[in-house]
């Protein structure tokens, strides 16, 4: 899976591209920021490559690390779904 989609214009992000963009601007690692989240190195990186979705357990810890909320990542992978459906039905 990718961190963004654009298709006839429409682009949507992956919640990961933004927790991405959050490690750098914050200069932490990786790790870093794995541990402050409580997420595995793993999981972490499957998030942000697009291979994992934002749920609950990952909403917790992602507002906790960024100092969010939880409906604030919710809303992100809702919108990001939301797109990836409106995008996947106009090719049809």
């Amino acid at each position: 899976m990718s961190k963004y989609l654009e298709v006839n214009e429409q682009c949507t992000f992956h919640p990961g591209y933004y927790i991405e963009e959050y490690i750098k601007e914050t200069n932490l690692t990786l790790k870093q920021f794995s541990s402050i989240a409580g997420i595995n190195l793993k999981d972490l990186t499957d998030l942000i490559n697009g291979d994992k979705d934002v749920d609950i357990f990952y909403a917790f810890r992602l507002a906790y690390a960024t100092k969010t909320s939880r409906m604030f990542w919710l809303n992100l992978q809702y919108v990001y779904d939301k797109n990836m459906e409106e995008i996947n039905y106009e090719r049809v």
